[in-house]
């Protein structure tokens, strides 16, 4: 097997779930045949010197192709994690744009009844202007209260998005470490196979 052909850890960031799949595929139909030629080979003369050592040398490539699989796999699923927390971000962003419409519309609303109020207090009497004064002052506080509770009610929305973009942070961190530790114990495995491991590569 050439050594082109082996994944080196390193690259495997740059690998998209579509390519990532085709070679998974790629690479299991390769083991399925060198295990199937073996098993022919095997079959036909087992005492064959030729046969024997075509067989060793297959079931290296075997293991180095496993590996490269193994490795692949991982990948993926790092994708498919990244994936998910790409579409909860785009989710959050969309509820985020349609509060502040929400608020926009709410905005408009109380200036076109702070319009509407105007109106009336000019075509009250004096004493009506009076009465309406006060019930506009009152209004305006109530108003106040309101825009406060929306503009509390806004920063809770906002810090809990935070929170969960942090959670999907530190989850994707982690699953980022464990992958490592993974790839670890699978070279110390194949190392303690007899497969050297240099420079990224098994060899």
């Amino acid at each position: 097997m050439e050594k082109e052909d082996l994944i080196e850890k390193e690259d495997l960031i740059y690998f998209d779930i579509n390519f990532l799949i085709k070679q998974i595929n790629i690479l299991e139909n390769q083991v399925e045949n060198l295990i199937r030629s073996n098993k022919e080979m095997n079959d036909f003369d087992p005492n064959d010197i030729d046969f024997i050592q075509a067989i060793e040398e297959n079931e290296q490539i075997i293991i180095k192709k496993k590996s490269q699989i193994y490795l692949l796999k991982l990948q993926l699923k790092v994708q498919l994690e990244q994936k998910d927390i790409k579409d909860l971000k785009e989710n959050l962003n969309e509820n985020e744009i349609e509060n502040q419409i929400e608020i926009e519309n709410l905005n408009l609303n109380q200036i076109e009844n702070q319009n509407q109020i105007e109106i009336e207090i000019e075509i009250e009497n004096q004493n009506q202007i009076e009465n309406q004064n006060q019930n506009q002052n009152e209004k305006e506080n109530q108003n106040q209260i309101e825009n406060q509770n929306q503009n509390q009610n806004q920063k809770e929305n906002q810090n809990q998005i935070e929170k969960e973009i942090q959670n999907q942070i530190e989850k994707e961190n982690q699953i980022e470490k464990e992958i490592e530790k993974e790839i670890e114990n699978q070279i110390e495995k194949e190392i303690e196979k007899g497969i050297e491991f240099q420079n990224g590569k098994f060899i």
